[in-house]
């Protein structure tokens, strides 16, 4: 009977291209896994986390050989420093904010002026708003539709 050294692996983070690599890559499987949620299995070495929703801010890695040893890391991913502030002029540039998050915005008074996942565009019962600070919470779901968490947050309505 032979007996080999549990392989160590090693994870490469690429924040500017929101990508993950295991390394070394001579693996049979990898799992990449975020809390109790598989982002990705395969034989693929690496994972793109652009868009992904991240338990903890961390990624775990499995790395597997065909003689089903198995090796473990976790990395942590930096949160994005997300922009502030937005200008819903019609300039194509920051328009819209938060456009692919579930979100609720409420005014300074409670009230909710908006909900969805495209992006707020400023705008309440078809005007625009007044410039000045609005508040949201971001709902952040896992794959299934399930609630993980909330953040709250402020974001301020800027004219040109």
């Amino acid at each position: 009977m032979t007996v080999n050294a549990k392989p160590d692996i090693e994870l490469i983070v690429n924040a500017e291209n929101k990508l993950i690599r295991v390394e070394p890559n001579t693996f049979q499987q990898y799992d990449f896994t975020s809390g109790n949620e598989i982002l990705q299995s395969g034989s693929s070495n690496q994972l793109v986390y652009e868009g992904l929703t991240l338990i903890n801010d961390s990624i775990s890695a499995k790395a597997i050989t065909s003689e089903n040893c198995i090796s473990e890391a976790a990395a942590y991913i930096e949160p994005i420093n997300e922009y502030n502030a937005f200008s819903p002029n019609g300039d194509g540039i920051n328009d819209i904010f938060r456009k692919g998050d579930f979100i609720r915005v409420y005014s300074r008074w409670g009230v909710e002026i908006f909900s969805g996942d495209q992006g707020w565009d400023g705008h309440y019962n078809g005007t625009i708003v007044a410039p000045g600070t609005y508040y949201f919470i971001h709902e952040i779901r896992n794959s299934a539709g399930e609630l993980l968490r909330t953040q709250k947050g402020a974001v301020t309505l800027v004219k040109e």
